[in-house]
């Protein structure tokens, strides 16, 4: 992953602006979440709070309990558990892999008033047009539960669903099952869903340096029709609105 700054215009007003705005849509990043996006002399002069907690990157394998500093603009969000703040952490990078309209709504979805039943990680509404999109952090769920949400999202009446994986091999096993769900016409409603590989933990991509590792990174289901196509390309950031950012999500290709 590329580590160099931003350019010099950004590295004041404009770099504390960016990172309130990661800062107000997902509560908390971390540290070498900073460093990639050349946003850490922006978090130094907005004199930001920071803890380190330990945390499992894919919560099915032991040996990926990580230390990991997270920093956060409203100092109470630190009292929240590790692993809240590992998935509001994860939410950003979906956040800023996807450059989202203006015109839209995006919303963390902690729970809907106490109900019970599977809600996505957040959301994001755009009313003019009815694109209703759901994010969704998956650090090692079971196959089971991946079909369950999968299936629930559909039935909340979610037109797109962002898949981001802490395992890299389940970037297409969640594409597989998205197929043969849509395919079956199990997915009513559903006329995109893109599974992502996301890294929160790492400045670099973990697998830069294997030369044999050729999983995708990102794997998209679409429905073939115009209006998906452009869904599809608001969907999958084209990085216009933010050049800067190009390089520094995780590994998307």
């Amino acid at each position: 992953m590329s580590g160099e700054p931003l350019p010099e215009a950004l590295e004041s007003a404009d770099a504390r602006r960016t990172l309130r705005e990661i800062l107000e849509a997902c509560r908390v990043v971390t540290g070498p979440q900073l460093q990639r996006w050349g946003l850490e002399a922006a978090a130094r002069e907005l004199e930001l709070t920071h803890a380190s907690r330990t945390v499992r990157t894919r919560t099915t394998q032991p040996h990926s309990a990580v230390p990991i500093r997270f920093v956060v603009l409203e100092p109470y969000w630190l009292r929240r558990s590790a692993r809240e703040l590992m998935h509001w952490a994860a939410t950003a990078e979906l956040f800023v892999a996807n450059i989202l309209p203006p015109t839209g709504r995006w919303t963390l979805v902690d729970s809907r008033s106490g109900q019970r039943g599977h809600y996505p990680d957040a959301e994001f509404i755009m009313p003019v047009n009815g694109l209703s999109a759901a994010f969704e952090v998956d650090a090692g769920y079971a196959p089971a539960k991946v079909e369950a949400k999968l299936l629930a999202y559909a039935g909340l009446g979610y037109s797109t669903i962002m898949w981001g994986v802490t395992i890299h091999a389940r970037v297409p096993t969640v594409a597989r099952m998205a197929t043969e769900l849509m395919r079956t016409h199990r997915l009513p409603g559903v006329t995109l869903v893109i599974s992502r590989y996301i890294n929160f933990w790492d400045v670099r991509d973990p697998y830069h340096d294997r030369r044999r590792c050729h999983k995708p990174m990102k794997a998209a289901v679409a429905l073939p029709d115009a209006e998906v196509q452009f869904r599809a390309a608001y969907a999958t950031a084209t990085l216009e609105a933010r050049p800067w950012l190009k390089g520094r999500t995780s590994r998307s290709t």
